[in-house]
């Protein structure tokens, strides 16, 4: 019978032989190439990193031929060919692959421009609302219309720009005209109240006298002598 520190020993081997180290050293001391030590460790449950394949290695696999076969002058021959097989393939893919992605950079430019453009419209109603003299949907936007409908190759900078143009100059219109109106009801209201300074506002009949038919109208308008 096994006694416990048996147990305990053959426990503890069990680990060290199994372990990562224990087995890359013990196969490495025994002759074998990486490739296979590292075929062993992902055996064993081991993560190991791919490494990248040369050429002739990769040839020589997909031709299922052993590399050490190959001599130096094979190996020189399809370094050459290597190496003018992507010549070729780079310069196939930049004749094809500008043409095939064309329409996908067209349309992220064109959600770019979407974007930025409801921004840029955003921004005008947003000022046009703060300052509260126009009517953005009344005022503004057929203006910008007609605008791109003349300059269709404008910029979105070209538009914002204009607009700011447009904006100061209509406010200023309506702010000018909403005094003359001001103003306009102002004076009628002054002469409603001068027409209703003398009896029913009736003109007084002439006298043939300049002086009295003058002030008899003045009377009537109110006004003091």
């Amino acid at each position: 019978m096994m006694s416990a520190e048996d147990k305990k020993a053959l426990e503890d081997f069990k680990k060290v032989t199994s372990s990562r180290e224990y087995i890359e050293t013990s196969l490495k001391a025994q002759g074998f190439k990486q490739e296979v030590i590292d075929q062993k460790l992902r055996e064993a449950g081991f993560d190991v990193a791919e490494k990248p394949a040369d050429d002739l290695a990769l040839i020589a696999q997909g031709l299922n031929i052993d590399p050490a076969k190959f001599t130096q002058a094979q190996k020189d021959d399809i370094s050459d060919i290597v190496k003018i097989a992507d010549i070729i393939f780079k310069d196939r893919m930049n004749k094809i692959l500008p043409n095939q992605l064309k329409p996908i950079q067209e349309h992220l430019g064109n959600i770019n421009k979407e974007t930025s453009a409801n921004k840029i419209v955003t921004t005008m109603q947003e000022t046009v609302k703060t300052e509260g003299i126009l009517d953005f949907a009344k005022d503004i936007e057929p203006e910008i219309n007609k605008f791109l409908d003349a300059n269709p190759d404008a910029t979105q900078a070209d538009v914002l720009s204009h607009f700011r143009e447009l904006n100061h100059r209509l406010s200023v219109e309506r702010l000018k005209t909403g005094k003359k109106k001001e103003e306009r009801e102002i004076k009628k209201g002054d002469l409603r109240q001068l027409s209703t300074g003398g009896e029913a506002g009736a003109i007084p009949a002439k006298t043939g006298d300049f002086d009295k038919d003058a002030d008899a109208f003045l009377d009537n308008l109110g006004i003091p002598d």
